[in-house]
């Protein structure tokens, strides 16, 4: 059983706000005051999903992810769309890596084209994601999901940036 815990640091106390009995509620992102943007496994489904955890944990299912594949590191946009990691649990090596997706708030879900990404992070308007690994060489690049990606490290030695990778 997996639970999403919620700690009050005021009071020193934690309570579970969401469980799954047959899979895991994880990768637990800020979402709006009270509720986080998690990904759910469960039965041999994907789905992403805001949990309420100031209150009772209500749950919007915002889309599901299309088998065999898997979500990571979900963020919200300014805009409120979504992204995240789409991977493939199939190659599981310690190189393997994603693709950069979209989700509308209509539950669309849409490439971006952008592959090889390890993890995410949306710093204002921006998504600035690592990419690369399978040489052991990965960059930090940014993206408005408009213009053109911009490699920000532009290093070919430097294998580690702000310890996403192994």
């Amino acid at each position: 059983r997996a639970m999403l815990m919620r700690a009050d640091l005021a009071l020193g106390d934690t309570r579970a706000v969401a469980g799954e009995s047959a899979g895991l509620v994880s990768e637990p992102a800020p979402w709006a005051d009270g509720a986080v943007l998690v990904v759910r496994t469960a039965r041999g489904q994907v789905t992403l999903e805001i949990i309420d955890v100031a209150g009772g944990g209500a749950r919007e299912l915002l889309a599901t992810v299309d088998a065999p594949y898997l979500a990571h590191a979900p963020a919200r946009l300014p805009d409120g769309r979504v992204v995240f990691v789409r991977t493939d649990p199939r190659d599981s090596t310690d190189t393997a890596t994603g693709e950069l997706f979209v989700l509308d708030r209509g539950g669309v879900q849409r490439t971006t084209g952008i592959t090889g990404v390890r993890a995410l992070v949306v710093a204002g308007g921006n998504v600035v994601y690592e990419v690369g690994g399978a040489d052991g060489i990965t960059d930090l690049v940014r993206t408005n999901l408009v213009d053109p990606p911009v490699n920000l490290t532009r290093t070919a030695t430097i294998s580690e940036h702000l310890g996403w990778s192994d």
